[in-house]
């Protein structure tokens, strides 16, 4: 495969600490409205999720994607943190802006990898190509 796009992804600490923020708010909301074992499960489910969010942010996991390459077809591949390599098709719900990329990897008919990535998830100009690619990709 020769690549369109390929780049390497590292940690996000801006990614990381919106993720962090996200997940105290939503811990905050429910101190204010559950009490008692509600509150109890809905804490540990948030801070879990958080805990979870934060380490993927900073490429933490053995399953964190650490590589990503993308041909012009669409297909393409990630490598994890782990060495594994896992073939993908980029998805069409895609968003792309100046300062967030939300890019949907196809795993299969009913497996979606959503990986979201900031100015500071990966080098600038490898970046900056993979928005232009999934901005006017053909259809």
């Amino acid at each position: 495969m020769n690549p369109a796009c390929s780049l390497a992804l590292k940690p996000s600490l801006r990614l990381a600490g919106a993720a962090g923020a996200v997940h105290l708010l939503a811990l905050a909301a429910a101190w204010t409205g559950l009490s008692g074992m509600p509150l109890i499960l809905t804490a540990a489910g948030v801070m879990l999720s958080g805990l979870c969010t934060v380490a993927d942010a900073l490429l933490l996991w053995p399953g964190s994607v650490a590589r990503l390459e993308l041909a012009e077809n669409g297909s393409g591949r990630w490598l994890d943190r782990a060495g594994r390599e896992h073939r993908v098709r980029a998805a069409r719900a895609t968003w792309v802006s100046a300062g967030l990329v939300v890019l949907g990897l196809q795993m299969s008919r009913w497996r979606t990898r959503w990986v979201v990535l900031l100015p500071d998830s990966a080098a600038a100009e490898p970046l900056r190509r993979l928005r232009a690619w999934l901005k006017w990709r053909p259809s």
